[in-house]
């Protein structure tokens, strides 16, 4: 039989992958990503918690003025202020 020379020889001269430039600016650039993104979600958040106060608000408002138009009227349901 022939001898079957394998050669497994690993070279470890060559540094790893994550230790490459192109790796480290990939892996900042998806980190910037992800911090744009989270800042743009709390923003969103803060103006969402703000228009449902304000709707809130407004709603409140809206009951107010209707309570008080019913106090204007009288026991037959017409406004007391009405012109006969």
């Amino acid at each position: 039989m022939k001898e079957i020379n394998l050669d497994i020889g690993i070279d470890y001269s060559n540094d790893p992958f994550y230790t490459e430039t192109w790796f480290l600016v990939l892996i900042a650039l998806l980190l910037l990503f992800f911090l744009v993104l989270l800042i743009r979600a709390g923003k969103r958040s803060r103006r969402r918690r703000k228009a449902e106060k304000a709707l809130k608000k407004a709603l409140k408002e809206s009951a107010e003025f209707q309570k008080e138009a019913s106090n204007e009227t009288n026991e037959s349901g017409r406004p007391e202020n009405a012109a006969q």
